[in-house]
């Protein structure tokens, strides 16, 4: 129950910016191995919302002490933890001292949609797999956030196919890395050159990590064409092969 009370505590901390906005959703470990810190402003005033669940949570307020934030956190035993934080940028990084130790935390800002957010990050009711997403793919076009053309993207409209499999697996063609290969001047191609490619859909976007490296991708799926758009827009276009 301590464990519990001092994540609770940290990501309150994370909630008040040296200054800056950083109203918006969160995500780190803190009562779970994953939770979900909301950061919301009516009238001015902020307060924070931390969820171990998408039915547990806690709501706290948030006072501004100079340039930090802080909040207190009531305890079990009545007595209350003073939670402070500062914006990372791309992270709120979340402090606290209990019993003479300090502690640390950080919480990643991520994007959340805006149909049903909490089932959607604590994947309430979903497939960890989108079946719309199995099977194989053949990447035919490629545009620029302007919905040009793009013609730096070698894979599209070379008849490379790419599987994903059920069990989170994603096998890209070995073709194209073999053309890559080429182009780079090596003749010395190996099928164990070919980066490991697992994938996984969580809301509205389907996540491909290549060698434990994830990207997440916006992606929708109608009829037998799979639109996937990258973190900087760039719209990939997919036709399903049968």
């Amino acid at each position: 129950m301590m464990k519990f009370i001092l994540t609770v505590l940290i990501c309150l901390q994370g909630y008040f910016c040296c200054g800056q906005n950083t109203v918006g959703a969160y995500e780190g470990k803190l009562l779970a191995d994953k939770n979900l810190l909301l950061i919301k402003e009516i009238d001015g005033e902020q307060y924070l919302e931390l969820f171990s669940s998408e039915k547990e949570y806690f709501s706290v307020d948030i006072i501004k002490v100079g340039n930090t934030f802080q909040f207190q956190l009531p305890l079990n035993d009545g007595s209350e933890l003073l939670i402070s934080y500062k914006d990372m940028g791309s992270y709120l990084l979340m402090g606290f001292e209990m019993d003479g130790e300090k502690y640390e935390t950080k919480f990643d800002r991520i994007n959340l949609p805006k149909k049903n957010p909490l089932e959607s990050f604590f994947e309430v009711g979903q497939n960890k797999y989108d079946p719309a997403v199995i099977g194989k793919w053949k990447h035919i076009k490629t545009y620029n956030p302007d919905g040009s053309n793009n013609t730096t993207d070698g894979s599209a409209g070379r008849g490379y196919i790419n599987t994903y499999y059920g069990d989170g697996r994603m096998v890209p063609d070995a073709q194209m890395f073999r053309d890559i290969e080429k182009q780079n001047g090596n003749s010395n191609f190996s099928y164990l050159d070919i980066p490991a490619v697992n994938w996984k859909t969580k809301g509205q976007y389907l996540i491909l990590e290549v060698n434990g490296a994830p990207t997440e991708y916006e992606y929708f799926v109608k009829n037998d064409t799979l639109t996937m758009i990258t973190p900087t827009k760039i719209k990939q276009i997919h036709i399903k092969v049968k």
